[in-house]
């Protein structure tokens, strides 16, 4: 792991989680080694552009054709466990990495059809957003307390049509991605579990007036 720099660091990160919805094979590794890297795990977290957690500009976005700038129309049956873990049609973006490539540029990617896409930049005043970060568990707990539904599998998720309501953008930082994807917790009301984010991303609701975007060269 030290051997790594950040931004192969977070390949392998994105690509472990990945392997979360595959079967789990083989343990390799034993109970003393797994715990030497969880442990040097948690410090890299803390460090670098892991440690990074505010929302920057620009961010990266693929997309098939030069994107809007409007206002997000989210799904609206929130009692399906995969629209309320994740927000679904929302805009979403990814940070840059040290070396300049996008965190959704994965070898297994969240974005569909992403050979067929280009990447483009979005450029504005952080300043000017409202955020909703995700950056440890306890950060995905309170965001179902305060903003809960209950799944048609009984389970408890976000209702991010009220969520949008309050906020412009829910970020999901690197360290957030490693620590609650796949993560059941229990909340107020029941057990919660965030699934489907797959990289260090942001979901947009609405942009701030001024943002622009351009197609990468």
């Amino acid at each position: 792991m030290d051997s790594c720099d950040d931004a192969e660091l977070y390949g392998r990160i994105s690509m472990a989680v990945s392997c979360l919805y595959g079967p789990t094979g083989e343990d390799l590794v034993g109970e003393h080694e797994r715990a030497a890297v969880q442990e040097r795990l948690v410090q890299r977290l803390q460090q670098g552009w892991f440690g990074e957690t505010a929302l920057t500009s620009p961010q990266s976005r693929y997309a098939v054709d030069l994107p809007g700038l409007g206002v997000a129309t989210l799904e609206a049956d929130e009692h399906n466990p995969a629209v309320a873990a994740k927000p679904r049609h929302a805009v979403w973006t990814g940070s840059l990495l040290p070396d300049g490539t996008s965190s959704l540029d994965t070898i297994r990617s969240p974005v569909p059809d992403k050979q067929s896409k280009k990447l483009f930049l979005l450029e504005f005043d952080p300043a000017e957003v409202r955020v909703r970060l995700i950056d440890e568990p306890e950060d995905w707990r309170r965001l179902v307390n305060e903003y809960p539904v209950r799944c048609t599998d009984g389970t408890i998720g976000v209702s991010w049509r009220a969520v949008s309501a309050d906020y412009d953008v829910v970020r999901l930082s690197a360290r957030g991605l490693v620590h609650c994807q796949g993560v059941a917790m229990r909340v107020a009301s029941g057990i919660t579990t965030m699934q489907g984010w797959d990289a260090e991303s942001s979901a947009w609701f609405r942009f701030p007036p001024g943002t622009t975007i351009s197609p990468v060269p």
